[in-house]
């Protein structure tokens, strides 16, 4: 919720400089009146998508890196779904066709299995403990 409301203030952020820049080019070119004075343009609209994008390239970094550090804790504390081991995980386009010869308590699983599986489980634990 932080992020997405750090996100909104800079959007509201760039509106406030557009419309401020606008209004000292007004107030420039009405106290000049036709004398060449310092151009203030206003910022573009790909220089706005580029600083949105630089604050959403950020936010994802953030998320990974905090993503990898609750699913080490999660793990560490031996929380099913969160040690599984990458030999038994295959790609979502793979099938887990070669699961036959696999013993029954460690089938292969897919990458979205995998994480259909660990959003159960925190949804157990937070149930369990949601006081």
């Amino acid at each position: 919720m932080r992020w997405y409301t750090e996100r909104q203030t800079l959007k509201q952020t760039q509106i406030s400089r557009s419309s401020s820049a606008a209004k000292a080019l007004s107030i420039l070119q009405s106290l000049n009146q036709g004398a060449a004075g310092p151009s203030i343009e206003p910022q573009s609209e790909e220089a706005k998508e580029a600083e949105l994008a630089v604050f959403d390239r950020k936010v994802y970094a953030a998320q990974h890196s905090m993503e990898e550090a609750m699913t080490g804790e999660l793990k560490g504390l031996g929380v099913p779904f969160f040690g599984t081991s990458l030999d038994l995980i295959v790609a979502d386009d793979q099938q887990a066709a070669s699961s036959a010869s696999r013993p029954k308590w460690s089938p292969l699983v897919t990458e979205a299995e995998l994480m259909d599986l660990k959003r159960k489980m925190i949804g157990h634990l937070e149930m369990l403990y949601r006081d």
